[in-house]
């Protein structure tokens, strides 16, 4: 009964940080109305990123995530090693450009910057007025471009890595479909199926243990 119990609990904590929520694509939607098709590059890398998908990594995914979650779930912020994946140092490098070009644009109303069209010119132009410390670059030779603009709620994107937001843009230009709930519950049903067997055998082993050292303290007494 409490290994049922512990599993069920278990699963419960899991399943809070594993399964994601589905995304509301509605300013995605509107985006693409405003600005037309999405860039291709933005598929390309999906592809790239989501290639070998399957149940084993997602699987893989969340066991080399789950320590983190745990810290967070008790209260410890945790660095994320993943960043230093090229695709996610681009994807910081791109939050990074486009805030400072939001603090720009904020105390320079009279001459925005409103696309990536030459982004040589910006990054010098953000260096010297004191919105960047260095040149922000993709460490796989990547451009950074723009889609829509920026005052119309234009993004920032890496002609090699797309955007981090990529799948959203693609779910809401009907270019992908959205995973289904087996594909997000089968590397958790996996991890807590492992689990139980781990918990059950450290029980078993438990149990056997004690019914050997109550054997022998009988002979003894005996």
């Amino acid at each position: 009964m409490k290994l049922k119990i512990l599993i069920s609990l278990f699963f419960v904590f899991v399943s809070n940080f594993a399964i994601a929520e589905p995304p509301d694509l509605n300013h995605y939607k509107a985006l693409i109305e405003r600005f037309g098709p999405v860039p291709p590059v933005f598929y390309e890398a999906h592809k790239r990123n989501t290639a070998g998908d399957g149940v084993i990594p997602r699987l893989m995914k969340v066991i080399k995530r789950f320590p983190g979650y745990l810290l967070r779930f008790i209260g410890y912020r945790v660095y994320d090693a993943d960043r230093e994946i090229p695709a996610k140092s681009c994807f910081y490098n791109q939050r990074v450009l486009m805030g400072a070009i939001d603090m720009y644009n904020m105390d320079h109303e009279a001459e925005m910057i409103d696309s990536m069209h030459d982004p040589d010119a910006i990054m010098r132009k953000l260096i010297s007025e004191g919105y960047l410390k260095v040149s922000l670059t993709c460490s796989q030779k990547g451009i950074y471009r723009s889609y829509g603009r920026f005052q119309e709620g234009g993004i920032i994107f890496c002609d090699l890595h797309g955007t981090p937001d990529d799948k959203n843009f693609l779910l809401a230009a009907g270019m992908i479909k959205p995973d289904s709930i087996w594909d997000e519950l089968m590397p958790l049903i996996l991890l807590v199926v492992l689990a139980g067997a781990a918990v059950f055998s450290l029980v078993k082993i438990y149990y056997v243990y004690k019914t050997d050292r109550s054997g022998v303290g009988a002979k003894t007494h005996n």
